[in-house]
């Protein structure tokens, strides 16, 4: 019976942790320092739901598979382009874009760590392809600006303008998604929360919690003109 209630009790703790971070999308500014508080709040449930989950071990014990090297690479090569991405904002003085880019390489590293104590739902999958795509969508302007300096070079490079333009364009058609990236993520979190006990993961429902919260913030974000 105290196991029990012990049980019952520390998952009431998560609900209302889960809960208070959900609702501070809504209740944090909509600007580059909220979506900063965010991701460090939220990293850190995450970190302590990781810390504490006892999943892995009891995984180990019983034998279950591990998360496959494919979902692990698909996370490692998504967090590469995503850092590469990052560093290029930076290089041209856009930390807006810099810290859009710095959460997905978050997400990818929490990602992989949660994968290898265990592996993903496909929903949880599905979502996290999804949000990648996101994250790496206005990299394309980076990507196309290089490109065309390569071909033009020399002098007439200097008449290919910077990313920042057509980076703005490729995050409206972001920004357009992120509704139903929240959308796909809340419902898998739902789909997470009706599997047994023994088949849930907490740091994956954390990230889950996570990323849905960001993607809601995200869109006010730029909704106010990132």
């Amino acid at each position: 019976m105290a196991v029990r209630s012990g049980a019952n009790l520390s998952s009431w703790l998560w609900a209302v942790a889960f809960s208070a971070l959900a609702l501070s999308a809504l209740a944090a500014p909509a600007d580059e320092g909220g979506v900063r508080n965010l991701a460090l709040g939220g990293g850190v449930l995450w970190g302590t739901a990781f810390i504490l989950d006892p999943d892995g071990r009891r995984a180990r014990r019983r034998g279950e598979p591990r998360a496959t090297g494919l979902v692990v690479g698909v996370l490692v090569v998504a967090g590469l382009a995503e850092a590469l991405a990052m560093a290029s904002a930076l290089g041209e003085g856009q930390d807006p874009q810099a810290l859009w880019f710095g959460s997905g390489v978050g997400f990818a590293a929490a990602g992989v760590a949660s994968t290898l104590r265990r592996g993903p739902s496909d929903p949880a999958l599905a979502c996290q392809l999804f949000l990648h795509v996101l994250v790496l969508f206005p990299a394309a302007a980076i990507v196309l600006v290089a490109l065309l300096r390569a071909i033009v070079g020399g002098a007439g490079a200097g008449a290919v303008t910077g990313a920042s333009p057509l980076t703005k364009s490729l995050i409206l058609v972001v920004t357009i998604a992120l509704p139903l990236l929240c959308t796909s993520l809340l419902a898998t979190l739902g789909y997470q929360l009706t599997r047994p006990t023994e088949e849930r993961s907490l740091p994956w429902t954390a990230l889950l919690v996570l990323q849905a919260a960001f993607a809601a913030l995200a869109a006010r974000w730029a909704y106010d003109g990132l």
